[in-house]
């Protein structure tokens, strides 16, 4: 089954600033998942918490988000197998960075209200989001109906835009945390690491604000292939985030105490302990 004509972008044989922008985003997406799948096995000691299990989803989902665009755009397959992985991967690579963020939020933060209320946001925004958005998708591609084209472009921006503010949300909560902890930790190796701790969380930010803008200028295939690469860049730096985290377990000898004994009883209880490669 084909949708009709000039429903979405396609490669037209020539390559331009378009084509060239979704070869090379691809690629790099791909190569950083690939990377990152690797390393996921190879550091973590145990397959098991919400961490580890949120990192592989996002990472399997980012290239199944990634085959769905290529099949759609070069047209190597039908467009309906493009569509459906483009979908599922959509869905895995958004909720799984989100429950990325919310995992190690447990790090830093005690207040089991916020906690939970960020992990309810996460759920109903998904809950919402996904079904009609995928609805008025597949309706706006294989259907002549207006109404579904209409529908599609209001909601693509409204998604877009909820998702990206409970993402704001999360890295929001983090930073504010990790500011408060610098106020009172003293050994410089610790502060140093919060500090890169803080700048992390705020690249993230602006990655999310990036996508944003473009998919409010309806540059959709350009929203497309930028958003795998910057949830691929975003998911390495989630990675490296838990090296961190593991290196301020590993080093803080201070009195710290209560904050340092917080981390190292989730890192136990997270049933995901990991040595980071050097």
């Amino acid at each position: 089954m084909a949708p009709p004509e000039n429903r979405y972008a396609v490669f037209e044989g020539k390559y331009n600033v378009e084509s060239v922008t979704v070869t090379v985003t691809m690629a790099l997406s791909l190569y950083n998942m690939l990377e990152l799948l690797f390393l996921i096995f190879v550091t973590f000691k145990q397959y098991a918490g919400l961490y580890f299990w949120s990192m592989l989803v996002s990472t399997i989902s980012i290239i199944f988000y990634c085959n769905g665009l290529i099949i759609e755009y070069f047209q190597t397959g039908p467009h309906l197998v493009g569509l459906i992985l483009d979908n599922i991967g959509w869905m895995g690579m958004i909720t799984g960075q989100s429950l990325v963020l919310y995992s190690r939020l447990g790090l830093i933060l005690s207040n089991r209200k916020i906690l939970q209320g960020v992990k309810w946001m996460i759920i109903v925004d998904a809950l919402i989001f996904y079904p009609t958005t995928m609805t008025l998708n597949f309706g706006h591609q294989y259907t002549s109906q207006s109404s579904f084209t209409t529908g599609y472009h209001h909601i693509e921006h409204i998604q877009m835009t909820f998702f990206c503010i409970q993402e704001f949300i999360i890295s929001g909560i983090y930073v504010w945390q990790t500011i408060k902890l610098l106020k009172i930790i003293l050994k410089q190796g610790t502060r140093k690491t919060m500090w890169q701790l803080f700048a992390i969380n705020v690249v993230i930010i602006i990655l999310d604000i990036v996508l944003l803008a473009i998919e409010y200028r309806n540059l959709h295939i350009y929203e497309q292939s930028v958003k795998a690469f910057v949830y691929s860049v975003k998911l390495k730096l989630e990675f490296a985030i838990l090296g961190k985290l593991i290196d301020l377990v590993r080093d803080s000898q201070q009195s710290l105490a209560q904050s340092m004994d917080k981390i190292d009883d989730y890192v136990r209880r997270s049933d995901s302990t990991a040595t980071m490669p050097p």
